[in-house]
């Protein structure tokens, strides 16, 4: 099984180490290969150099047939004239992720606007997904990118998350090539997807090590509770995925 939806490095006030997270993934004895792009992307200001060394560092322990990285390019890649081809002839990328909350993506603006066309051209013309983050903030609803889905049909876009069910589905309606994953996402709105006639289209993600974090802080407002290491979070997330 392929975990869809995983992320390393720096979240908030935490550190996830690669080296624990692929492990603690592995050890589940259920995934075998994992998908993965860096929170470090959403530290302010953050030079790429810093998580091209993040990604080559965590590829090396267990190696890019077990772990495949996702290319999680911001806005503020343009302003350092990182090129998208380069970058992903460097290292072995399988895809890109977009996150329009943690990124102010602004289609009006021409330069975002190209960069999104060079991404979206980039991934039809080797058949790579490129992962969205939605949610409901209306800046990174289902429907944000939609006219971009239209104009590439051969791009398979994955909605992470799923959120909310309704948009979601009418994305699913509109697009053949748009798909969603089930990371973080409650069973129940998995669920109406799926009734919705869409189940095919759900890949399978978890969020981890955010799930961990989120647990923590949960744990931090209700004094007794036992913090759960790494392997039980990700065994947790696992059975309720």
């Amino acid at each position: 099984m392929t975990d869809n939806h995983i992320h390393i490095g720096q979240f908030e006030k935490v550190y996830y180490n690669a080296s624990e997270v692929f492990d603690a993934v592995f050890a589940s004895g259920i995934v075998d290969h994992l998908l993965f792009s860096s929170t470090t992307s959403c530290v302010p200001d953050v030079a790429y150099h810093t998580i091209e060394a993040e990604i080559e560092t965590a590829l090396k322990l267990y190696g890019p047939e077990k772990t495949a990285p996702l290319f999680w390019f911001t806005p503020g890649y343009i302003e350092q004239g990182v090129d998208i081809e380069k970058a992903m002839s460097d290292l072995p990328y399988k895809g890109f992720k977009l996150h329009p909350f943690a990124q102010q993506w602004d289609i009006e603006n021409e330069k975002h606007c190209s960069v999104l066309h060079g991404i979206f051209a980039y991934a039809g013309g080797n058949n790579l997904p490129v992962l969205i983050h939605t949610g409901e903030s209306g800046i990174d609803s289902p429907n944000r990118f939609e006219s971009f889905f239209a104009a590439y049909p051969n791009v398979r876009f994955i909605l992470a998350h799923c959120r909310p069910a309704d948009t979601t589905i009418a994305m699913f309606r509109a697009y053949l090539n748009v798909y969603g994953d089930s990371a973080f996402a409650p069973r129940e709105r998995i669920q109406s997807v799926a009734d919705a006639g869409f189940a095919e289209r759900i890949l399978p993600g978890t969020d981890f090590p955010i799930t961990h974090y989120l647990q923590s802080r949960r744990l931090n407002s209700n004094a007794g509770n036992r913090m759960l290491s790494l392997r039980e979070q990700y065994a947790e997330d696992l059975a309720l995925g």
